[in-house]
């Protein structure tokens, strides 16, 4: 199994947002989780090559370290997998 680590990203109120790292220090995916009172609504987003296991794993550690104790009663995560096609920016020139 893969060890993550979580680098955040953003906090406010209602919502935080995680970068996802793996055993090397290399981005693994995203996590995105917004609050609402006892609800958690999370949606992570992992590189093509998190396999099944490590995924399992990864979904159980965000439930665990990232979904506060209030909103742990209605917790529903959404994951989705991908390749980083790079950042982009509109060209304001």
């Amino acid at each position: 199994m893969a060890s993550f680590t979580f680098e955040q990203l953003f906090r406010t109120t209602q919502s935080e947002q995680w970068k996802v790292l793996d055993a090397a220090g290399a981005t693994a995916g995203r996590v995105d989780v917004h609050f609402e009172p006892g609800v958690a609504r999370v949606s992570v987003v992992v590189q093509d090559d998190v396999n099944e296991d490590d995924l399992q794993d990864l979904l159980s550690t965000i439930d665990e370290r990232l979904v506060p104790q209030k909103a742990r009663a209605d917790v529903k995560i959404t994951a989705w997998r991908g390749a980083a096609l790079g950042t982009f920016a509109p060209d304001r020139g």
